[in-house]
Parts: structure tokens; C-alpha cells; sequence
């Protein structure tokens, strides 16, 4: 499932149970109905900053037996161009 992401900030966490460092992304979901809230992110090797993105999710099953998506990979939308920076 695709989405677009506007993500406002990123934050580091860590897991008061298992120990294990995660990230939580403040974010914006674009789609027909506009909604925030907290993106978890659990794989360290996508790198996530604050813009505009398109997310692909999977369903996943936690441990808790709960069923959600998960952030399977994420593209940025748009670069500021050289000139723009100027």
C-alpha cells in the first residue's frame, strides 16, 4: 500500500521492555481523509528526515497479536533544486 507522508520531525526512542532503539516520525498522511500522527519506525537502514514522502507499508502482525502496517520503504517526493537553495 502506498501513501504520502509529510514528516514534520523525527525522533530516536528507546523501548522501555526490550531495550531496542527505534524512531518515532511526526507526521501528516495525505489521501482522502488527512490525518497526523506517529509513524514508528523499526528498521534502522531507512533514512527518515523531516519533507515529503511516498511510503510503502506492508500488513504486519505484532507481538502483542495485533494486526498494522509497517514502513517497508520510503522515497522522497522532491529535492530543493541548486538554484532554489540560493
Amino acid at each position: 500500500m502506498k501513501k504520502q507522508l509529510h514528516i514534520l520531525e523525527v525522533e530516536d526512542r528507546v523501548s522501555k521492555k526490550s531495550g531496542n532503539k527505534y524512531r518515532v516520525a511526526q507526521c501528516i498522511v495525505k489521501g482522502d481523509n488527512i490525518r497526523v500522527g506517529e509513524l514508528m519506525i523499526f528498521k534502522p537502514d531507512l533514512v527518515v528526515a523531516a519533507g515529503e514522502y511516498e511510503a510503502d507499508f506492508d500488513v504486519s502482525v505484532n507481538f502483542d497479536k495485533q494486526v498494522g502496517a509497517e514502513l517497508v520503504a520510503l522515497r522522497p517526493l522532491s529535492r530543493p533544486s541548486a538554484s532554489a537553495a540560493k
